[in-house]
């Protein structure tokens, strides 16, 4: 069994001569969080980065990516102490971890973790591009790719390029809520939305101004365009986790809108004092809890003060976010996911619809085969001695789950016969009188 855990790992497992299991001790000081992860099927690449062990944790089958990650993290901790100041710990740990719910990845002292989804290749258990694949972004990624649109190659690219960005987000908050602590649950945009932005200068930094725009197209802009073409409206940035109507809204604008907020400033103020307040902003909080206003005050204090409260004001807290970002439309978002040019996606929202659809049906026949596989599972486990016992445990679980159904349509047909009305009937029918 291999460990990768917050702090730093003593060099080998100690016993004791009676006996007793292998102990393996972990050191960590000046930490917000501790995480620990296991395998057995676990392997390592390393690189040392100023003094820093940075290490990569894969499985075996997933080696290739495994080292893309600890590239891209090598460069942005080489990146992030040049501009916001040192690393504190000896390592940096960077683990796959099958991630649920969507996430690209998870960040602790000193650990972060990866998305399993994001180590493999488009197809192989799982949709790389959009997390479940039967809705949203994936499922209309998923046909346009059956229909010939980028094909296989493009999501590829896509996977890689999600998988960079990701790990470089990820390595961001190792400042930002590692080292200068916020509110994560009352303000979350401050760690997030530093976090994006963070992400996007490493890119800027090591693939050029170009690329940083195509990135901050992809990864950070299409929250916010995603969002509105699902109808969801524009709001305030700045305001409690549980003060979002739903995960998309919360993505949207703390993700996808919040980030532009640091690049308005530094446009406004330059970036010899924009970096400087950021350097400013960790040497006065590190390893402290940052009041919510800090860092803008900080930048007000190195620019124009009105302006910089202005921009607060219009990215934070106003409506502004079709005017400055866009509201994009389907083809546009799936050609700039895929980098393709968007004129060559089938034309009109009816192909896009049917794109959708196909997505749809390759996740609904996925969901029946594990389904079925669920059931012969269960087959197994109720089969006993008798050779068809798992033939048996499958149809108990197919009654089990038409048993209510059934019982809610025999429940209906005896209220009609003994006159009763139905539970949806706001008139009660009249009793038949009867007499001698």
């Amino acid at each position: 069994m291999r460990v990768a855990a917050t702090g730093v790992t003593l060099p080998a497992p100690r016993g004791t001569s009676g006996g007793e299991r292998p102990r393996q001790e972990v050191v960590a000081a000046f930490a917000r969080d501790f995480a620990l992860l296991a395998g057995r099927d676990l392997e390592t690449a390393t690189r040392d980065v100023g003094g820093v062990t940075v290490r990569s944790w894969f499985r075996a089958s997933e080696r290739a990516a495994g080292e893309h990650v600890l590239d891209v993290a090598a460069h942005a901790l080489g990146v992030f102490e040049r501009r916001f100041g040192a690393y504190p710990y000896e390592e940096l740990d960077l683990v796959e971890a099958a991630i649920t719910g969507g996430a690209g990845g998870v960040e602790f002292s000193g650990l972060v973790t990866v998305a399993s989804m994001l180590y493999k290749r488009p197809g192989a258990g799982g949709d790389a591009a959009g997390g479940d694949a039967g809705g949203g972004l994936g499922a209309v990624l998923g046909g346009l790719l059956a229909s010939g649109a980028g094909g296989s190659g493009a999501l590829d690219a896509t996977t890689a390029r999600m998988r960079e960005f990701v790990t470089a987000h990820e390595v961001a908050h190792q400042f930002w809520h590692g080292l200068v602590g916020s509110d994560s649950r009352e303000h979350p945009w401050l760690d997030e939305s530093l976090a994006q932005w963070s992400a996007l200068r490493y890119v800027e930094e090591r693939h050029g101004a170009a690329r940083a725009r195509e990135e901050g197209d992809r990864q950070v802009r299409m929250n916010y365009q995603l969002m509105r073409l699902q109808g969801v409206p524009d709001g305030a940035v700045d305001r409690p986790v549980h003060a979002f109507a739903s995960p998309l809204a919360y993505a949207g604008l703390v993700y996808g809108k919040g980030p532009y907020f640091y690049e308005a400033v530094r446009a406004a103020i330059g970036d010899d004092a924009f970096f400087a307040a950021l350097a400013e902003y960790v040497r006065r909080h590190r390893f402290r809890t940052a009041p919510r206003g800090a860092l803008v005050d900080l930048l007000a204090a190195r620019g124009d003060a009105r302006r910089v409260r202005a921009l607060a004001r219009r990215w934070l807290d106003e409506r502004h976010g079709d005017d400055d970002l866009g509201r994009g439309d389907a083809r546009t978002l799936v050609g700039t996911t895929l980098g393709v040019d968007p004129e060559t996606l089938p034309q009109g929202s009816g192909a896009l619809r049917r794109a959708r659809r196909r997505g749809q049906r390759a996740a609904r026949s996925g969901r029946r085969r594990r389904a079925a596989r669920r059931g012969r599972r269960r087959g197994r486990r109720g089969r006993t001695q008798h050779p068809t016992g798992a033939a048996r445990g499958a149809r108990r679980h197919a009654r089990r789950r038409r048993g209510p159904a059934r019982r809610r349509r025999r429940g209906a047909r005896g209220r009609r016969r003994a006159g009763r009305p139905r539970d949806d009937d706001p008139t009660p029918r009249k009793r038949r009188r009867i007499t001698r």
